[in-house]
């Protein structure tokens, strides 16, 4: 059942909505005020941090480098744990597009377009990274975790809130019964959310100094390509049977945790 994912505009924060509303299991749905996913949390004004402490956020669960998080620092919430549980290498530029991109392709980009044909192979592959890679498994376990146990609110963040961020909904989205196609449109959400900003680095990097191909790339990591998620999926179930069976043999997840997340998240 398609449905329509809806931004809660915020100034300052980007990206920012809640999970509550979409059809999951058993003809139920996600509660409101409980799962929320954004952009990073960096100097916001005080109305907008005036809402979030409204929202009664238990936990803040930062996906960005330490590198990221320390240059960006997240605002405090009322009350709210901050956990910095990075999922991705520091050469994981793609999805850490940021202020410093441009910097960052100077010294690397060359070496990434050398490597990969398109911004989908190379993504394709930091993805994956974020599923397969034993120390991404562990912080990926954690966060399921501190759903299964915490009584309060929690908000899942990174730079954009799109590669990382949406990785992590789409797992959550999955164990809460979520069908695949509202989880792409839930993904696929954020290029509609970014399309102003995105316009707006499309030009200026299309007038950078750097080779048509690198162009190439470094405009592919601004979108929000269906395939990526749709490729990631779709692996998960070639070589587990199903993103369910994934997150029970690599995540730790039980039958009764799913018992839990479900009976907490759903209504």
């Amino acid at each position: 059942m398609a449905i329509e994912i809806k931004r809660i505009k915020l100034r300052g924060l980007s990206n920012f909505r809640d999970l509550g509303g979409m059809p999951a299991y058993g003809k139920k749905t996600i509660r409101h005020g409980l799962i929320f996913r954004s952009g990073k949390m960096y100097r916001l004004p005080s109305s907008t941090i005036k809402r979030l402490n409204e929202l009664k956020i238990g936990t803040i669960i930062d996906l960005r480098l330490k590198e990221e998080a320390e240059e960006k620092p997240c605002v405090d919430l009322d009350g709210a744990k901050y956990l910095n549980m990075p999922l991705l290498s520091s050469k994981a530029l793609g999805v850490t597009i940021d202020k410093n991109v441009f910097h960052s392709i100077k010294e690397q980009g060359y070496k990434i377009i050398e490597e990969y044909d398109s911004p989908i192979e190379y993504m394709t592959e930091l993805y994956e990274g974020i599923l397969f890679e034993k120390n991404s498994q562990k912080s990926l376990s954690t966060i399921i975790r501190i759903l299964v146990e915490t009584d309060k609110g929690v908000l899942i963040n990174c730079t954009v809130g799109k590669d990382r961020t949406g990785i992590v909904s789409m797992l959550i989205e999955t164990l809460l019964g979520v069908d695949e196609e509202t989880v792409l449109l839930d993904y696929t959400a954020t290029g509609k959310f970014k399309k102003k900003r995105n316009s707006a680095l499309k030009v200026f990097a299309f007038f950078a100094p750097f080779k048509w191909k690198l162009k190439k790339m470094l405009l592919g990591f601004l979108d929000t390509f269906p395939i990526l998620m749709e490729n990631v999926i779709s692996e998960l179930n070639k070589r587990y049977g199903s993103v369910i069976d994934y997150t029970k043999k690599e995540l730790s997840v039980t039958d009764e945790d799913i018992r839990i997340l479900r009976e907490k998240y759903l209504e």
